[in-house]
């Protein structure tokens, strides 16, 4: 007899939970001077490519990198692979890996540069010697072309 009344409580306990389980959570309060892109969740590339600017503007070497990369991706502003040059150019002239790779690709693909191959290797070898595995295998594919074309 106890079974049958708990049981249809029970029932009703547990749908009601479900019930709540599914609805959606109510959104935080936004933090009082919260920028509308915080509130908004991540923000775009656009966004990302402004505050990649001013930093790179004052001289840092991460954000010249990831501006060059957002120019030579277009994501988020349009595609400049000579302005992309040259972050990369900052960033790699200060010893940034990556940079110097992606300022070899410019030259070896030749966008945004003349096609260099002699510049490309200068940057492939800077990065390769530190041990970036795409730099070391473009670096070994200039050498390979040379040895062909002979």
């Amino acid at each position: 007899m106890r079974i049958r009344i708990l049981l249809p409580a029970l029932l009703l306990a547990l749908t009601a939970w479900g019930a709540a389980l599914a609805a959606p959570a109510a959104a935080p309060a936004a933090s009082p001077g919260a920028s509308p892109a915080a509130e908004k969740g991540p923000a775009s590339h656009a966004e990302a490519a402004k505050w990649f600017r001013k930093a790179a503007g004052k001289g840092h070497v991460p954000a010249q990198y990831m501006l060059g990369l957002l120019l030579y991706d277009g994501k988020g502003i349009p595609k400049d692979y000579k302005e992309a040059g040259k972050w990369f150019r900052k960033a790699a002239e200060k010893d940034h890996t990556s940079a110097q790779y992606m300022l070899g690709l410019l030259n070896y693909d030749g966008k945004g540069v003349p096609k260099n191959f002699d510049e490309a290797a200068k940057w492939f070898r800077k990065a390769a010697e530190k041990d970036h595995t795409s730099a070391q295998y473009m670096l070994g594919l200039i050498f390979y072309n040379k040895t062909n074309a002979r």
